[in-house]
């Protein structure tokens, strides 16, 4: 039984093995490929460089909303200009960037000293540059969209014809079903195994399989078992079991249409 974690961030602080240990027991686990997600410049310029050091990581590039605080991007035009610039270098010098994200909105604690209208419609505008930078390069996109669907689905209506999913999904399921309408995908971590979410489990539930897609975004969301503890890779076969558990289907059955779900998806 062979998985792929299409969401995860082994650049980022925190883990406490290395990157071969990590693979290690991703392999052990069944896990042969790793979609190493970019959501700053630096963050895309790391993915790069793992996609190129270890054979199963692919690596993608993107510019996550929060940059626009955290990075100090926000009024800076000319900065955005040459970040993505530098991505779209990126994706033309490597075949093993397969995507563009995690990009999209996230409203969730705007912060309390910027106009929350100013920084909406700055993350709209960083979003919709991407999108246009993703159908430039042909590649999919990975949606991260938080406390903003209606905009994101308002900004998604004018880009139809393109591969998209929406990570971590954290909508209910009328939303859920306006998006696989449109062709797009959904993808899930192992935050569907906490007690409480009733939502995903419901979505899941009432979709199809052939429109799901399964991730860990490690180092974050551990299973509820590891619950508090750093993710990672191999735990992605805690949410197939999870998704197998819910639809009432066997995890062969989970394991086989999320992995051509992500091989269709990502083009490898």
């Amino acid at each position: 039984m062979l998985l792929i974690d299409t969401h995860a961030h082994l650049n980022f602080p925190g883990f406490k093995s290395s990157v071969n240990e990590i693979l290690k027991r991703a392999e052990e686990a069944g896990v042969t490929r790793i979609i190493n997600v970019g959501s700053s410049l630096e963050g895309s310029l790391a993915s790069d460089k793992l996609s190129k050091k270890y054979e199963n990581i692919y690596a993608t590039i993107g510019l996550h909303p929060h940059v626009l605080i955290e990075d100090n991007l926000f009024e800076e035009e000319k900065e955005i200009d040459v970040q993505l610039e530098k991505l779209e270098e990126l994706a033309l010098e490597n075949n093993k960037i397969v995507a563009v994200g995690e990009i999209g909105l996230d409203y969730f604690r705007m912060p309390e000293n910027y106009s929350a209208k100013d920084l909406k419609n700055a993350q709209r505008d960083l979003f919709i540059r991407q999108l246009e930078l993703a159908y430039k390069l042909g590649l999919p996109i990975i949606i991260h969209s938080r406390d903003a669907v209606e905009d994101t689905l308002e900004i998604m209506n004018e880009f139809k014809d393109m591969k998209a999913v929406f990570h971590c999904f954290s909508y209910d399921l009328s939303v859920a079903k306006r998006i696989v309408d449109n062709g797009w995908l959904i993808s899930f971590t192992a935050n569907i195994t906490y007690p409480k979410n009733f939502s995903a489990k419901e979505v899941i539930k009432n979709l199809p399989l052939e429109q799901l897609m399964i991730e860990t975004d490690a180092p974050f969301l551990a299973p509820q078992e590891k619950r508090g503890q750093i993710n990672e890779p191999a735990n992605v076969i805690e949410v197939a079991k999870k998704i197998a558990e819910i639809k009432n289907i066997s995890l062969e059955d989970v394991a086989c249409e999320t992995m051509k779900n992500a091989r269709d998806f990502f083009g490898f």
